[in-house]
């Protein structure tokens, strides 16, 4: 693979990601959750919750 095809990859992984994550942060609005950090029964490291570290 050369290095545009590369980047092409990277891009449309990234925006498919983006994509899931909005979903996911909608579905949670929806059940009552203001905010990442209120999301229950992830895995968490520090004081952020495995949602809150990418939203």
């Amino acid at each position: 693979m050369d290095k545009e095809a590369i980047a092409y990859a990277v891009a449309a992984a990234i925006a498919q990601l983006n994509i899931e994550l909005q979903t996911t942060k909608e579905k949670y609005q929806e059940s009552g959750f203001a905010k990442a950090s209120d999301v229950t029964g992830q895995p968490s490291i520090g004081e952020k919750n495995l949602f809150g570290l990418f939203v």
